[in-house]
């Protein structure tokens, strides 16, 4: 046997090792827990009924693309083939991961970070800098070594210098070196220093790597190898031992560690398999004194063929909802108003009921309350259109179960309203989950609310298709909600809520005939509010009671207007409320009377929510968001970045909306001490002016506030309105399009 082959012989059996135990640990990632709710892991076979077809193709990809590398090693002969099914396996698993996130993401329930978000350019920089220096070993295949190594460095490159979140990792670790000094002890230092460090990893490994090129390592496996393929999952198990120090061994913690072993699972699985290639692709065919079987070349055109054929099959599973809608509204009936107003709400009360009692004491009763509900329900839904009748029967069939998942509820009500919107019925019904933690763990109630459709409008922006309901409630009315409009991504329409504008305009007509903009006179008895952009939870935007929340609250919102006293005393004669006063007169005498101040109120929420459907899930975060913001959650990020879009969108409304949404950005930053509303206001106002709103501390300077008032109070709406748009466009880097009316 020639050194060639003996050294060939070497990667192969590694490869096929590292497939047995590597493929086994991906295929466990079938126990990865999709989430974990009150300590409880929840696991993909259990959620497989509510996520959509792409979702669940997503989920299982990881798993099945273990098994197939595990099933790969026993019947292959060849090394060449086993190594280009292992890459073809795993970029499949990637390609279905990223375009089911895409398609689960306008869902109720999204990929899990743990499966959607592998960084994949950091961690294939580390695999190809492992087979590199491993193949700079042998002077038969430093050719493919150093092609190898150089993808490294440039997959590395793509990694830290691509925009991600609307800004590049380097920059972002520039700016935590920038506050380095600034941290108060040697100790935060350090640690920041550390964490710098370990993000800057995939980096310093493929820099490293390039020291080969001169000097080719001495040893078959060289020592920079292991520290590119278990250097990584070596400092993360430190993070992960703290946990178990800390008596902190719940399932986040076993979760971490096995998504610690499939990390280390795929460095060695691509680097084994990129090896064998790169040798084989250097190496006379006759020299590696392979079995008998596919030639190289065949094996990577059948791969490419079978990730493109299975990929687009998952492109064509994954492609966003469609939002072009077209109802047809009748005439609202005497039977239709009583089905959604009183026999839909007495069955949700009356299965709430049961539920609260079933799960102390014998509730037989209380079932039989819910039938008797459901079969009136039912039979009135027949009545009015047999298509509706069949979503009833199913919503209330598949509710009898207590464990009913919150995506199923909103998937079932979803099928309530397209059987309105075919039959051209003018009823929708808002599905609400509260959850409730209880000394049994979380409990789940489910309740509806109905609207009365009044109109329906239709937009093109750009080459989508959009629609908005104007609606008024209907039956029991919902007291904790007092959203002007909301929308959610799973939703093809968004609302906007006629009862809530109303009140609205009294509202602001009133301040307005007083110049101000607030309605406390006693400024000093206002309580700060807590900071749920501060927070790592996503903020809800339904109000829920204590110790709940709906975890598919909508995910966007108008509210009706923002706390009105301020967190600390301030003199009545506050300039920046002044100015915020004769704004909110001005606003209000230029749109006319009560009726046009309605319009201008209903366009801006119109505008607002549309916004919100244009954007969907995956808006790119503002540089402004990306600035102030660093330090905060994720999930706060995207709540004020989403909001920042929709109220400089807004502004640019017909009628007086420019100036009401600037009055309405205002009273966020004056009368909101923190939070998410207070963030969009003082974010859109840089964006609007141009310059940094200063600070005092933690607090605005509210003199500022009235500079940058006064002077935007100076422009005509025209102008406001083109100041918004270009606002938008520098912080999203894109034109904002404006919709057109559909008749």
């Amino acid at each position: 046997m020639s050194e060639t082959a003996l050294f060939f012989g070497l990667s192969s059996a590694r490869l096929r090792a590292r497939c047995r135990w590597g493929g086994g640990a991906l295929a466990f990632t079938l126990f990865l827990p999709y989430e974990i709710i009150d300590g409880v892991p929840q696991f993909v076979w259990q959620l497989i009924p509510e996520l959509p077809p792409a979702g669940v193709v997503a989920s299982l990809a990881p798993t099945a693309a273990g098994l197939a590398i595990v099933i790969a090693s026993f019947l292959t002969r060849r090394a060449t083939s086993l190594a280009t099914t292992v890459l073809a396996a795993l970029t499949l698993a990637a390609l279905l991961l990223q375009l089911g996130a895409d398609a689960a993401a306008w869902e109720v329930l999204a990929v899990p970070e743990s499966l959607a978000d592998r960084s994949t350019p950091a961690l294939l920089a580390l695999s190809l800098t492992a087979a590199g220096v491993s193949l700079m070993f042998r002077p038969w295949a430093r050719r493919a070594g150093r092609a190898v190594l150089t993808l490294a460095v440039a997959s590395a490159a793509l990694f830290y210098a691509w925009p991600t979140r609307g800004e590049a990792p380097l920059l972002t670790l520039g700016r935590a070196l920038a506050v380095l000094p600034e941290l108060p002890s040697f100790g935060l230092q350090l640690g920041m220093l550390f964490i710098v460090l370990v993000a800057l990893w995939p980096l310093l490994i493929p820099l490293a790597g390039l020291h080969t090129l001169r000097r080719p390592p001495t040893r078959e496996q060289p020592v920079l190898a292991a520290f590119a393929l278990y250097g990584l999952p070596g400092i993360l198990l430190m993070f992960a031992y703290r946990g178990f120090m800390g008596a902190q061994a719940g399932a986040a913690l076993w979760a971490a560690l096995l998504t610690i072993v499939i990390l280390t699972a795929l460095l060695c699985l691509v680097a084994s398999a990129v090896e064998v290639l790169g040798e084989a692709w250097v190496t006379p065919e006759a020299a590696l004194e392979q079995p008998q079987g596919l030639p190289l070349r065949r094996a990577l055109a059948a791969a490419l063929a079978a990730v493109t054929l299975l990929g687009a099959a998952q492109w064509v599973l994954s492609r966003p909802p469609s939002k072009g809608v077209t109802w047809t509204l009748q005439q609202p009936t005497a039977d239709g108003d009583k089905l959604f107003g009183e026999l839909l709400h007495a069955w949700g009360q009356a299965r709430l009921r049961w539920d609260r009692r079933v799960r102390t004491q014998s509730a037989a009763g209380g079932l039989v309350a819910v039938k008797a509900a459901a079969r009136e329900l039912t039979t009135a839904a027949h009545r009015l259109d047999p298509g509706l009748g069949q979503a009833i029967a199913a919503l209330t069939a598949e509710a009898g179960d207590l464990d009913l998942a919150g995506r199923r509820w909103y998937r079932l009500i979803g099928e309530v309203n397209e059987a309105n919107r075919r039959a051209g019925l003018p009823y929708y019904v808002d599905p609400t989950v509260s959850i409730y933690q209880t000394e049994e763990g979380l409990r789940r109630h489910f309740s509806v609310h109905s609207y009365r459709i009044e109109k329906v409008r239709r937009f093109l922006v750009g080459r989508k298709e959009l629609a908005t309901l104007q609606v008024r409630q209907i039956g029991t009315r919902r007291g904790d909600h007092t959203r002007l409009g909301f929308s959610r991504d799973l939703q093809p329409f968004a609302l906007v809520v006629l009862d809530e504008l109303t009140p609205h305009r009294d509202e602001v007509a009133a301040l307005a005939t007083a110049s101000r903009c607030t309605a406390a006179p006693k400024l000093d008895q206002a309580t700060p509010a807590p900071d749920p952009a501060a927070s790592t939870a996503p903020a809800s935007a339904d109000p829920a009671p204590p110790a709940s929340a709906d975890p598919a609250a909508p995910d966007t919102a108008a509210p009706a207007a923002p706390p009105a006293a301020l967190p600390t005393l301030v003199p009545e004669t506050d300039e920046a409320l002044a100015r915020c006063g004769e704004l909110l007169a001005g606003a209000v005498k230029d749109a006319g009377g009560q009726d046009q101040l309605l319009a201008a109120l209903t366009e801006a929420t119109e505008r607002h929510e549309l916004q919100h459907q244009v954007d969907g899930p995956h808006l790119p975060l503002a540089s402004l968001v990306l600035k102030r913001l660093a330090a905060y959650a994720k999930e706060s990020q995207d709540r004020v970045n989403r909001e920042l879009s929709a109220y400089l969108a807004e502004m640019t409304a017909p009628g007086a909306a420019p100036r009401l949404g600037l009055v309405h950005l205002a009273r966020f930053i004056l009368l909101t001490p923190r939070g998410t509303e207070h963030h969009v206001g003082t974010l859109a106002l840089e964006a609007l002016t141009g310059q940094e709103v200063p600070r005092e501390g933690n607090k605005v300077d509210r003199a500022a506030v009235a500079r940058a008032l006064t002077e935007l109070g100076r422009e005509s709406d025209d102008a406001l309105r083109a100041r918004a748009a270009q606002a938008w466009s520098s912080l999203f880097g894109v034109p904002l399009v404006p919709p057109q009316p559909v008749p």
